[in-house]
């Protein structure tokens, strides 16, 4: 993932973390 910047893989790691935490499906 050397394509992408920094804050889109700290925004996918979050987005990714926070569904697994608080919401069953999106």
């Amino acid at each position: 993932m050397s394509n992408y910047p920094f804050g889109i893989q700290s925004f996918y790691a979050m987005f990714v973390a926070f569904k697994k935490t608080n919401l069953p499906y999106w």
